[in-house]
């Protein structure tokens, strides 16, 4: 009966409290794992203030000097924004004339 309180507040019909359950579980593991990262984020931006160089040929003409810092947290957004979108949406779409409930 883990996390049982999770769901008792919203009563969904043909949901009931216990198939929310892991839903919402996997929901705050996502988050610690999320607070995590951007707390090594903030440790890194706290040790690195040296400037680096970063050239990208293709895309850049010139090499962008930054600090460090500001590169990891550059990467971070994009590759955090690139899984957002990758992840969003999805959800499956009911076909018209048949519900939930088993025969």
């Amino acid at each position: 009966m883990l996390f049982w309180w999770v769901g008792v507040a919203t009563k969904q019909p043909g949901v009931s409290a216990r198939q929310k359950e892991p839903m919402k579980a996997m929901m705050l593991i996502k988050i610690a794992v999320v607070t995590a990262i951007f707390f090594l984020l903030v440790l890194m931006g706290l040790h690195n203030r040296a400037t680096v160089d970063f050239n990208l040929p293709p895309l850049l003409a010139s090499q962008v000097e930054q600090p460090a810092a500001l590169m990891y947290f550059a990467f971070f957004a994009v590759g955090l924004m690139t899984g957002a979108i990758l992840c969003a949406g999805g959800g499956k779409e009911k076909e018209k004339g048949k519900s939930n409930k088993p025969s």
